[in-house]
């Protein structure tokens, strides 16, 4: 019986650990499972243990969700197949190795826990503030994810939105997490669309922080990560609702940490083919231009260097990577003429895109790079690199590489011009020049190398330089502290009172489900939908319904039924 108990000590520690989060709160499996897996294996701190357990657990949850839909499961038995499925791979690690102690860096534990709960606590404070995220597009986000709990799988239409469309090519990584999260624990969808959006920006530090690990110690990469996520313009996304784009780019991160890694065993090549492929079920987006950005320079990169080993290893990713994107493809539909011209109009007509002669590109490059990066921050990682420049005449590898990717950003850029790269139309570069936060938070490492940073020092007299030139930088170049317009925005952005959940409600308890309400785009009546599943007039729309819908190519009206239709209307 001891020797039982020794043997299986990680199976049934893990099974105890399942079963108390299943008693006290049992959505939080879906950040566990099969995630915990890893807890096997030496040799890490607290926060790369955390950050591999979230995006292996969030990614096979979306993953599973494409593959096992097809055979019709609901979602308490995709829950029992993997938990079935973790708890059964844990007895057999414990049978095939002896279990050994996590080996946690306990000399850094203190600094990552107060990390971590600092982080936890600004991310996740708003949302005990407001009832609904921030942003038209949240709407949009949650009642999609009202529609896959409603189905228990992949919706067949968008009723309540319009029941003639069929629900198709699209990447509803983002809408799987909160619709598993809503449903485990019977919380309101828009509770939960809340709770994965704070998520989000929480996976994106720990996941950018992993990425830099690769590369630097503890605490440099520590510092880097906040100066990188809190003064650049990330947190900017909160206003509006481009929260999928946060968590892609966090999956993508953690894609790029197993990149970059010095080995690269068979399932660590399967592990980045499932972060690439969940980043691409959250939105392909960010995929499509990080394959551009990152894989293709890499790839050339082995080619001139005669890289045979890590070419196969590649090859391996693309094969693995097809197979799991293989349930998408196999229900994917080419968009329709109308539907690429609507996309292409997104990207040219946009107010900063595109409108006049390549003079434009004076403006329209940098303003991409400012709005979603943030000029101050691509300064500070401008300086180092020169910094480093002028210490270290060589330039490494790595530093040639990014700074091929940060060419190959402003390439795709200038592409928006000319759209000469297959499926231009999805190349959209307000979202994906927020990848350059990888590339510019390692110059910022290797200026900080050249620099002889002791991370574990206390403040020098050149950490106090630095800082105050920091600081003075950010109050000469920004006019809002991004740090500050996180909490405000998501507060300010969010458009549903106490008597508008109130109104809501009532019209759920007096109306039927095939009820019309007229609502106006711009208060509380988007929200309809996701939260008491009616129909209304004017809701938010993906780019799908887009093409029939919108009565004008400057989306002044956003109707997709006649008003005169309505049962009921909701004034916000």
């Amino acid at each position: 019986m001891h020797f039982f108990l020794k043997k299986y000590k990680f199976s049934i520690s893990l099974i105890s650990i399942l079963a108390f989060v299943s008693l006290i709160f049992e959505s939080l499996i879906v950040f566990l499972i099969p995630g915990i897996l890893i807890l096997k294996k030496n040799g890490k701190n607290i926060i790369t243990i955390i950050s591999e357990i979230i995006a292996i657990s969030c990614a096979f949850w979306i993953i599973s969700f494409w593959f096992l839909e097809k055979i019709q499961l609901n979602f308490n038995e995709i829950k029992y197949f993997l938990i079935i499925l973790t708890i059964s791979a844990s007895i057999i690690l414990d049978s095939k190795i002896n279990f050994k102690k996590t080996n946690i860096n306990t000399k850094n534990l203190l600094t990552a826990l107060i990390f971590l709960l600092s982080i936890l606590l600004f991310f996740f404070f708003p949302t005990f503030l407001i009832l609904t995220p921030a942003g038209g597009d949240m709407s949009m986000h949650t009642y999609i994810s009202r529609m896959i709990i409603e189905a228990q799988g992949m919706p067949n239409t968008y009723f309540p939105i319009i029941d003639t469309v069929k629900f198709d090519n699209y990447p509803i990584g983002f809408h799987v997490l909160i619709s598993f999260f809503s449903f485990f624990e019977n919380i309101p969808v828009y509770t939960s669309a809340k709770f994965i959006t704070s998520f989000s920006y929480f996976f994106l530090t720990i996941s950018l922080f992993n990425f830099l690990s690769k590369f630097f110690d503890f605490y440099k990469s520590l510092y880097i990560a906040i100066f990188a996520i809190f003064f650049s313009q990330i947190l900017e996304f909160i206003g509006w609702g481009g929260n999928p784009t946060i968590l892609s780019i966090a999956f993508f991160g953690m894609f790029l940490s197993k990149f970059f890694s010095d080995e690269k065993k068979i399932l660590d090549i399967f592990m980045m083919s499932v972060y690439f492929c969940a980043s691409f079920f959250t939105t392909f987006i960010i995929t499509y231009a990080g394959c551009f950005i990152f894989v293709l320079p890499f790839i050339f990169n082995l080619i001139i260097k005669k890289d045979i080993k890590n070419i196969k290893l590649i090859v391996y990713f693309a094969l693995f990577s097809f197979f799991l994107l293989s349930s998408f493809f196999l229900n994917i539909s080419e968009l329709d003429e109308i539907q690429i011209k609507q996309m292409t109009r997104w990207i040219r007509d946009f107010d900063h895109s595109w409108s006049g002669n390549l003079n434009n590109f004076f403006y329209s490059i940098p303003f991409y790079f400012n709005e979603r990066v943030g000029k101050f921050f691509m300064i500070i990682s401008l300086i180092f690199l020169f910094y480093f420049f002028s210490k270290n005449r060589k330039i490494t590898n790595i530093i040639y590489l990014n700074i091929l990717y940060v060419f190959t950003t402003f390439i795709l850029v200038l592409n928006t011009k000319f759209f000469l790269l297959p499926y231009s139309y999805i190349l959209w570069p307000e979202r994906f020049t927020m990848l350059l936060i990888f590339p510019l938070s390692i110059f910022i490492g290797y200026g900080l190398n050249v620099l002889n940073f002791n991370s574990k020092k206390k403040f020098t007299k050149k950490i106090f330089i630095f800082c105050i030139i920091t600081y003075i930088s950010l109050l000469t170049f920004e006019r809002k502290l991004p740090y500050k317009n996180y909490i405000r925005k998501y507060i300010e952005m969010s458009n549903v009172t106490n008597d508008d959940l109130k109104a809501i409600l009532w019209l759920k308890n007096n109306t039927s489900k095939n009820d019309i309400i007229n609502n106006n785009y711009g208060d509380a009546g988007i929200w309809i939908p996701a939260i008491i599943f009616r129909k209304i007039t004017r809701p938010h729309l993906t780019s799908k319904l887009e093409k029939n819908y919108y009565e004008s190519i400057k989306f002044t009206d956003r109707r997709i039924m006649d008003e005169n239709k309505a049962d009921y209307i909701f004034i916000g």
